[in-house]
């Protein structure tokens, strides 16, 4: 099974768990409380701070140049900073994020080499429909998007609604390298519950977060769902974002050419 990080909300930790093993373990106290990590591969991870804008790199061990501690900002964006995954697409990394545009739209950004900001895609939250749970027929009416995302290795995306009941995932195709194409598909309905956080692990699995504790993963083939991690043991923390721990390629952010692949064996490549 998968080795995730994650967070949770009101607490400084970034955690490590096998989901064979159900032990949570601190991996690193980060002093403010972040709200989203993603792993880079090789004790490097990068999260987002408690005020919601700055991506901060973490590295394990320190680059000696960094005199003032081995965390250092790799992006300020203006507006709260949602997400952030890493995604090997054309035979690079790349570092993207999802960020408030405005009052009810979330887009998401890559960085390009220089660290600016290109837009990839921008979702309204009009465009997920949810089923109202007043009308149990079926009638669908519109929800939100928190800025939740991933990708798998099929040129797909996945959003889920966020904080709000009812939820639901959705499934997006056409997902290249600079824009999305495809349509908006409901592939997960939760009529009682939010769908916060999801991570793609490879083998046509992805994980996501129901109930704010609760971890479950989806069989992206069958559609069918099923619990792997229960964090109730976190009283009422909610959990936050989750990472899967890539073992086998490292993301480096301070290369001139940053984007360039260490190893050339996929990381999606997950037992």
């Amino acid at each position: 099974m998968a080795k995730i990080a994650f967070t949770l909300d009101y607490d400084s930790n970034i955690y490590e768990i096998d989901l064979s093993a159900h032990t949570p373990q601190v991996i690193f106290d980060t002093i403010t409380y972040p709200v989203v990590v993603a792993w880079l591969g090789n004790g490097s991870f990068a999260y987002i701070d408690s005020n919601g804008n700055k991506s901060i790199l973490r590295e394990d061990p320190p680059y000696e140049w960094y005199p003032t501690g081995p965390d250092k900002v790799i992006y300020t964006h203006p507006t709260w900073i949602r997400d952030i995954k890493i995604r090997y697409k054309a035979v690079r990394y790349n570092f993207f994020f999802s960020a408030y545009h405005t009052d009810t739209s979330v887009r998401i950004f890559y960085l390009d080499e220089m660290d600016n900001p290109v837009p990839y895609c921008t979702i309204e939250g009009s465009q997920l429909k949810v089923i109202d749970p007043c009308h149990p027929e079926g009638e669908t009416y519109f929800g939100t998007w928190g800025g939740n995302f991933t990708f798998d290795d099929k040129d797909n995306m996945y959003i889920s609604s966020g904080n709000n009941v009812s939820s639901g995932l959705y499934k997006i195709g056409g997902a290249g390298t600079e824009e999305v194409t495809g349509e908006i598909e409901r592939i997960v309905t939760s009529p009682n519950e939010p769908i916060t956080s999801i991570e793609f692990i490879g083998n046509n699995q992805l994980l996501y977060v129901q109930g704010k504790q609760r971890i479950y993963k989806l069989d992206l083939q069958t559609l069918t769902s099923t619990l792997v991690y229960d964090a109730t043991q976190f009283s009422s923390h909610a959990l936050g974002s989750l990472s899967l721990m890539k073992e086998d390629a490292k993301f480096d952010l301070h290369k001139k050419k940053k984007f360039d692949m260490f190893k050339k064996k996929s990381v999606f490549d997950v037992g």
